[in-house]
């Protein structure tokens, strides 16, 4: 409450940033970073933490170790909670300024009103604000008129927490009209002297706001409900998947989708516990599906470790779901970002979204790994149909070591390199592709060569008409150039 905060820099930033998050500048879910609100307000972080901490124990921050502060905002219930206080408190306080009120409060009362009507014939234009400023003044008067310093500070905290509400409300002409009404009624009653009329009537006022609200609420529900949704022809395939991504993905879906479209969904649970109930068969079909219907939304899923073993009581030690996945899948993962207005990059040289290939089918999702128990020599074998070997050394050990195979076929790796260029066209943007051929001379080798019999051969003339361009580099000096990167794909192998 405002008398009991004390003028210190961090109370007056406490101040300003409750007062910007109850006024709407900053939405639910909305991060407050220190250094940005530091500068904005020309301070340093000190005071900001300070704020932001207050914040949090008033309810409207929420403060996550290692992340940040994010705005948690006033919810439907809260703004609920407060109008039923209020009218129980507000009825009071119309009572006791019944009682104490002066003259010279009267007529401002009277003021606020007249100007109130004024301006209300003019609340579908640019006087909005003044109508709801009006409102709050009416309001704040009969709060001082109380003589209650405690009831006073009490409910101008409630009147802040649903300032936004209360905008809402009387932007309706004819809830405007219905507020200007009663705020007449209650003035003659304190006028009259009679305080229990009057505490009915402040009662009734602020359930008539509440009704109203709720109104708003049922009709937007209604245009909702009432309007035509998408229709989907082809399903989508949906990977549902484990702990809190199961919540987020329901509560989208319910919220954010199935309000405008008809959801067409081919639905697979891949939670831990159904995939080990199926020996993981649920990730082969979900891939296999997605084969079929060409699209699909995955949510984030457990690749089990040896602890979630026992938590679990797995039959076994379930490999990595988007590994099942990718492979199926022929293994290319495009990393495309969502950009958001007013979400700027760290690197301030970076104008478009930058977009990051993956060959994820073989390597080290198929690798076979072993410990090595002690001295010896591991080699690579290849045994042709015709039964003759060729061997390469991987190492002589001389104690305990591990070592690891890898592979991958020429097959897959056209089918990636096609996916890449005709992707590049498609988003309209450059290609570069990076490996470390230097070192190791055939398998990257073999990356950087089909690549380029490709591009030469398919996707050259097609380049250069969309003027866009092409380029392999050591990935060394692609990190290099990575603060000149503007809106290309980088392939990194």
């Amino acid at each position: 409450m405002g008398e009991y905060q004390d003028n210190s820099l961090g109370s007056r930033v406490f101040q300003r940033l409750r007062e910007d998050i109850l006024s709407g500048k900053y939405k639910e879910h909305d991060e407050l970073r220190e250094n940005t609100l530091g500068k904005e307000l020309g301070v340093s972080r000190t005071p900001v933490r300070e704020a932001l901490r207050q914040l949090e124990l008033e309810g409207l921050v929420t403060i996550i170790p290692n992340k940040g502060a994010y705005v948690t905002g006033i919810s439907s219930k809260d703004i609920r909670d407060i109008y039923i206080l209020r009218s129980m408190l507000e009825g009071l306080c119309a009572r006791w300024a019944t009682e104490h009120i002066t003259e010279e409060q009267l007529d401002e009362l009277e003021e606020v009103i007249l100007l109130s009507e004024f301006h209300m014939k003019k609340v579908s234009g640019n006087n909005a604000d003044q109508v709801t400023d009006l409102d709050g003044k009416f309001h704040k008067i009969l709060y001082e008129a109380s003589d209650s310093r405690i009831l006073s500070h009490v409910l101008m905290d409630f009147h802040k927490y649903v300032q936004q509400a209360r905008r809402n409300s009387v932007v309706s002409e004819e809830r405007a009209r219905k507020s200007i009404r009663e705020h007449k009624q209650i003035l003659r009653a304190i006028r009259d002297n009679d305080a229990d009329l009057a505490e009915q009537l402040a009662n009734e006022h602020i359930l008539h706001v509440m009704q109203n609200l709720k109104n708003r609420d049922t009709k937007k529900f209604r245009r909702i409900r009432n309007m035509e949704k998408i229709k989907m022809t082809t399903p989508i395939v949906e990977m549902d998947g484990d702990e809190m991504t199961r919540i987020l993905w329901k509560m989208i879906k319910e919220d954010l989708l199935e309000p405008y479209i008809d959801l067409n969904t081919e639905y697979y649970d891949l939670g831990l516990e159904h995939r080990n109930e199926t020996n993981d068969q649920v990730t082969v079909d979900s891939a296999n599906a997605t084969k079929k219907y060409k699209v699909a939304v995955k949510c984030a899923t457990i690749t089990p470790n040896a602890a979630r073993m026992e938590e679990y009581d797995l039959k076994e030690m379930w490999k990595s779901p988007n590994g099942t996945i990718r492979a199926i899948l022929d293994g290319t993962v495009f990393r495309a970002p969502i950009v958001v207005k007013g979400i700027e990059p760290c690197v301030k040289s970076w104008k478009k979204p930058i977009t990051i290939a993956r060959h994820a089918y073989g390597d080290v999702y198929k690798g076979s790994e072993m410990k090595i128990p002690g001295a010896g020599k591991v080699e690579l074998v290849y045994t042709a149909e015709d039964g003759t070997q060729t061997r390469e050394l991987v190492h002589e050990f001389t104690g305990a070591g591990i070592v690891q195979g890898m592979h991958n076929v020429n097959e897959s790796i056209e089918s990636f390199a096609r996916s890449c260029f005709n992707y590049a066209l498609d988003t309209k943007q450059d290609l570069w592709f990076a490996t470390k051929d230097t070192i190791s001379k055939k398998y990257d080798h073999t990356f950087k060569d089909i690549f380029q019999e490709i591009y030469d051969a398919e996707y050259d003339e097609k380049f250069k008409a969309a003027e866009f361009e092409y380029f392999y580099t050591l990935i060394d000096d692609a990190v290099a150039r990575c603060d000149e990167i503007r809106g290309r794909i980088y392939l990194g192998m």
